[in-house]
């Protein structure tokens, strides 16, 4: 079977003697990290109900619902929460806000502390983790330290929608430690390495029900097979364990398959060379902020890089995996780990591959899962220090290391305070980025909801200028131009946001209205069961479809009155 050929390390697990000391820097662990994350996220806890959250969390009807629970796994995160179509099926991230809700209400300090909570569990799973494979405490420490801390975890932790990411990824690795390990595993017999592997696919089932980025969980476990940090004596049977997280993911796929939510997209088709290029720039993207302790923009526009930095950066990259290999089967210690880690980092960033390009967006949290490959490589290079530098060395190495930490830890504070409300939130990255057209259109939306059209219009209009192809700006700009009775200018929006959104109804009814306050009844009959058809179950073309058809049937000359529908500008 093929295994790392290499030296032994250390045992995995501590002696029996030192138990008692793996549990005092456990618990002193976890003080530390509750006593940090107290000084830099305690006063950014309240505020308002910012992006998503408005939609998901504050205006969900399931949520009060007592059927709630139920309702959450019978449809889709966003036709449960607003009627739209949508591929996200995150039922146990939304089952915790039902629970919540039922419980405390709809409270977002509540709900932000239970985000710190699941954060906090997360990193404990990583330095436990780290603690098992390389079985240096230290190596855990570090490791798990820059997990809690780094800028770029402020997303997942203020935003209540990022519990779909941390959720997911706290089950993720709780399937990691449940997976078989340790060579004591293996003496307890195959029934119980079966139970094991079983729980890490439950496990692993349940994190793909809160993200789909945990589809890559089998392959995660087949390269921590071959890494084999603590020299298990592989049997060819052993790889049968990998049916387990196979199957589990695997039955995700027929659940939403069953209730009607696909899982396809037309990118799977695109060439090889197109997923390379778009795959590189997501990867270096990840990469230069997770090195540079930064956080990105919150409303990070995507553009795949040039194509000489791409293929540069591919060589690069093929060069780094070959060189690990060569000292791999050269029995070296630390490749095999290093390997682990950049691949673990590097297959938790492929499925983005395929999303990314889609919304033109780069979140923050599409980080949070990759990081923990790169605290594998911390806890290598820190193990790897301890056991070959020198005392100086180290000295000087550890109080570097701790000013970055601290550096981390300022921004990490600095970054949650513009989570205060959605014109802080888009407001720091519009001081950052004053022509960038996404983000200019949510500060807008940000605007409208606080001020109404007439402040937020400007900022829509500079959105189609700096974003020319962005539908979401198109049709919001044509939603408010129809309130301020500026119709010809709406119809003209109103029809570029219908060519750039025609999966989206409130494209169909924008259009609608907008012919509807033109007196061109007929044209606006014709959109509105065009998009009726296509969306049958949107409320507000059926309300504007009957509304115009009774008004057409008896007044088919006039124009028709006010109460008919205004405009949909939503996020």
């Amino acid at each position: 079977m093929l295994s790392l050929p290499r030296q032994p390390m250390e045992r995995l697990y501590l002696p029996k003697a030192s138990i008692s000391q793996h549990r005092q820097t456990t618990f002193l662990f976890l003080g530390l990290l509750l006593l940090g994350l107290i000084t830099t996220l305690a006063l950014s806890l309240s505020g308002t109900y910012v992006w998503d959250d408005v939609f998901l969390v504050q205006h969900n009807a399931q949520l009060t619902s007592s059927q709630g629970w139920r309702d959450v796994f019978l449809h889709g995160t966003w036709q449960g929460a607003m009627g739209r179509e949508g591929q996200a099926y995150h039922p146990i991230a939304m089952l915790s806000f039902w629970l919540e809700t039922q419980l405390f209400g709809k409270q977002l300090v509540i709900s932000r502390i239970v985000n710190i909570l699941v954060h906090m569990s997360v990193t404990l799973c990583v330095f436990l983790l780290l603690l098992r494979w390389l079985n240096d405490r230290l190596a855990a420490w570090w490791g798990g330290l820059f997990f809690a801390f780094h800028p770029g975890m402020t997303e997942p932790i203020m935003w209540l929608t990022g519990r779909h990411d941390t959720l997911g990824v706290l089950f993720a690795l709780l399937a990691c430690l449940c997976w078989p390990t340790t060579q004591e595993d293996v003496e307890h017999g195959p029934r119980y390495l079966w139970i094991r592997a079983a729980g890490a696919g439950l496990l692993s089932m349940a994190a793909f029900l809160c993200k789909e980025i945990h589809v890559v969980m089998p392959s995660l476990f087949a390269i921590f097979m071959l890494w084999n940090p603590n020299n298990i004596e592989r049997k060819s049977w052993h790889w049968g364990w990998l049916l387990m997280p196979t199957v589990g993911v695997g039955s995700v796929f027929l659940i939403r398959a069953s209730i009607g939510i696909s899982s396809s997209t037309a990118l799977v088709e695109s060439s090889l060379w197109s997923h390379l290029h778009h795959y590189t720039s997501i990867v270096w993207h990840y990469l230069w902020h997770a090195l540079t302790l930064q956080n990105g923009l919150t409303i990070a526009s995507y553009s795949p890089l040039p194509v000489w930095y791409t293929l540069t950066l591919l060589g690069v990259l093929l060069l780094t995996i070959v060189w690990l290999f060569w000292l791999w089967f050269r029995q070296n210690t630390y490749a095999g780990g290093a390997l682990f880690g950049l691949g673990w980092f590097l297959i938790c960033l492929s499925p983005y591959t395929v999303s990314v390009p889609t919304l033109k967006l780069l979140g923050n949290r599409y980080l949070y899962f990759p990081a923990v490959g790169l605290c594998v490589l911390i806890g290598l290079a820190v193990n790897g220090l301890r056991k070959h530098a020198s005392a100086r060395s180290l000295w000087l190495v550890g109080s570097v290391g701790s000013l970055l930490l601290l550096y981390a830890g300022v921004t990490l504070h600095q970054e949650s305070k513009h989570w205060k409300d959605a014109l802080s939130l888009y407001g720091a990255d519009l001081q950052r980025r004053p022509k960038d057209g996404h983000i200019l259109y949510h500060y807008g939306h940000a605007v409208r909801m606080k001020k109404g059209c007439k402040g937020a219009l400007e900022y829509f209009a500079a959105a189609t200028r700096y974003a020319p192809v962005y539908g979401r700006a198109w049709r919001n700009y044509a939603g408010c131009l129809i309130n301020l009775h500026r119709h010809t200018r709406a119809l003209s929006a109103a029809k570029r946001a219908l060519e750039l959104l025609p999966h989206e109804p409130s494209s169909y009814y924008n259009l609608g209205v907008a012919f509807v306050r033109l007196g061109r009844f007929q044209e606006s009959l014709k959109v509105v069961q065009r998009g009726q058809k296509r969306f049958p179950r949107y409320r507000s073309l059926l309300r504007l479809l009957f509304q115009l058809q009774r008004y057409l049937a008896t007044h088919p000359k006039q124009r028709p009155p006010s109460s008919l529908p205004t405009t949909n500008t939503s996020q």
